[in-house]
């Protein structure tokens, strides 16, 4: 079953080459002419189905009379009168372009880093009151107007909050220390 598939197959084969290369001349020229008529016409063709009846009868063509079909040439004059070089051949990207930042006119404003000390106690002796903090590793036993290196300076310790000032910007800032009990 399968040979004679395969035999068929290359039967087919052979009869599509012979008339590719040793077709006669009138077949050619049949084809040529109907190939003019086609390209040559206008109007778009519709099929008209054969008659119900017993004779069999060609399928016959009739021209579609219609305003809506559009010559070749109309649709594609805007493309063939063109004057500037088609972009066919240029290069082009998939990729999406960034949309550059918004740069703000409002100007940012600085401020204070937070604070890197943390609350450790406080001692009352008299009307004095001594705050202790902690910075890393270091102990500060700070006073009201004590500077606390070169950027902190204590302003004011009026329990339940220690007031600091951050020297380079003179920004105020609170430490919660609690009150005396």
């Amino acid at each position: 079953m399968m040979k004679l598939r395969i035999v068929i197959l290359l039967l087919l084969l052979g009869g599509v080459v012979y008339l590719a290369f040793f077709a006669p001349s009138d077949l050619v020229e049949t084809t040529l002419a109907m190939r003019s008529k086609m390209n040559n016409r206008q109007e778009a063709m519709d099929v008209i189905p054969p008659k119900t009846s017993t004779s069999t009868s060609a399928t016959t063509l009739k021209p579609v009379q219609s305003t809506l079909l559009k010559d070749r040439e109309d649709l594609l004059s805007s493309i063939l009168n063109r004057k500037s070089a088609s972009s066919l051949f240029q290069s082009h990207t998939w990729v999406v372009p960034v949309k550059k930042p918004v740069v703000s006119e409002v100007p940012i404003v600085p401020t204070a880093p937070p604070l890197p000390f943390r609350y450790l106690g406080k001692q009352k002796t008299g009307g004095e009151v001594k705050v202790f903090l902690a910075e890393g590793e270091k102990t500060w036993v700070v006073q009201d107007r004590t500077p606390i290196g070169s950027q902190y300076q204590v302003e004011s310790i009026r329990p339940p909050k220690l007031t600091l000032i951050y020297l380079p910007l003179n920004t105020r800032q609170e430490i919660a220390i609690g009150l005396f009990e």
